[in-house]
């Protein structure tokens, strides 16, 4: 039985559909529901302070409508979603992040190529 469960989600149509899968399995389980979205398209060497303070903004702009829409989702199933924004490689933050956590799965989808 899965009680916590982490979900990658990017606003990529694959990370829609781990979560929609995560999320059926927390409802169905009563489990906790936690989503994760990693910036990391940020610009390696931007030009100026402001280029990667912009960058940044828009992102977490894009993240937190995602977010927003996942909670609207998890609500209509009775879940307890949480999510964070965290900045850097998503392979890395993601299993960082579950391996703090204590999670009992992460679920993903394949690395889809899509911007938020």
């Amino acid at each position: 039985m899965f009680r916590k469960l982490l979900v990658g989600l990017n606003g990529s149509e694959t990370s829609w559909q781990a979560f929609r899968r995560a999320l059926a399995l927390a409802a169905e389980q009563g489990g906790e529901l936690w989503a994760i979205s990693v910036e990391e398209h940020l610009p390696h060497f931007p030009a100026t302070v402001g280029e990667l303070e912009d960058k940044e903004e828009r992102e977490n702009a894009s993240f937190t409508r995602i977010q927003g829409q996942a909670q609207e989702l998890a609500e209509e199933r009775n879940v307890c979603l949480y999510c964070r924004t965290v900045p850097g490689s998503a392979a890395e933050r993601i299993v960082a992040f579950a391996r703090q956590g204590g999670f009992d799965l992460i679920v993903v989808g394949h690395r889809g190529h899509t911007n938020p």
